[in-house]
């Protein structure tokens, strides 16, 4: 990894759902991101709008979308090499899904990201490839997304 960041960060609601018992979530953003709770609360003050005192809520008190927004901020504040954000929108209101879709492309020239969504409209502008699966079956398309057609 390069300048101690990690390798990569994983964000998805599996992950979001075995760790909705945790303690703080403070120690949910260390334990899996190797991130530490200062660059977290940046993300999600600068990034989301959200206080940082979300941080030390222990993490199942936090609502769903405060969760998501944690684990997203966590997973950037890691500065990883690669990114994956699986259905990260899932549960988050229309303003901070705007935010968090924001900040990935913002985040795309710094870290390769692998973004995936059942929803057209969460493409971000940073997408340069397309894998498009028919109901998660055959791909339907692979490749740039200059030439992919929806169907």
């Amino acid at each position: 990894a390069r300048g101690g960041a990690a390798a990569v960060a994983w964000v998805s609601t599996e992950l979001h759902l075995a760790l909705a018992a945790r303690t703080d979530a403070a120690s949910v953003v260390a334990r899996c991101f190797g991130a530490t709770a200062d660059a977290a609360a940046y993300v999600l003050e600068a990034g989301f709008g959200v206080g940082a005192a979300a941080l030390d809520r222990p993490f199942c008190a936090l609502s769903q979308g405060e969760q998501k927004l944690v684990l997203v901020a966590g997973a950037v504040a890691a500065k990883p090499e690669l990114l994956v954000l699986d259905e990260v929108c899932q549960g988050l209101d229309a303003t901070h899904r705007a935010r968090v879709l924001a900040l990935a492309d913002a985040v795309a020239p710094h870290a390769s990201i692998v973004f995936i969504s059942h929803h057209r409209d969460e493409i971000l502008p940073c997408v340069t490839h397309v894998l498009d699966l028919a109901q998660n079956e055959a791909p339907t398309f692979v490749g740039p997304m200059r030439a992919w057609t929806p169907p």
